[in-house]
């Protein structure tokens, strides 16, 4: 899985990636004709869009035990982020179902 062209858009999962890659891939080997210069402009600006709406952040306050914070923060660090955005990754994945509820 090659996301290497564009940009890294973070809020596609592995899936949806895979499907933009495909079709870029389609495009280049001319198995389908590519958008015009217009028509690209306006996929840009709806993409812009969908980027802008899609990073929209709400601040929510938990309380947590202080031994699985201190556990949270052990595996972020070791996964080599801050332990907000682990905790926000973990609660995205619930969210999307990528993880079962309890």
């Amino acid at each position: 899985m090659n996301h290497s062209r564009g940009f890294e858009a973070p809020f596609f999962d592995d899936d949806e990636r895979d499907l933009i890659t495909e079709f870029e891939t389609a495009i280049e080997n001319g198995q389908t004709p590519a958008p015009s210069v217009s028509e690209q402009a306006r996929m840009r600006d709806e993409w812009k869009s969908v980027l802008a709406r899609s990073q929209k952040r709400k601040a929510v306050t938990l309380r947590l035990q202080e031994r699985d914070i201190m556990r949270i923060k052990t595996i972020a660090r070791e996964m080599g982020m801050p332990y907000q955005t682990y905790l926000a990754s973990v609660i995205h994945r619930i969210a999307t179902g990528r993880i079962a509820e309890p």
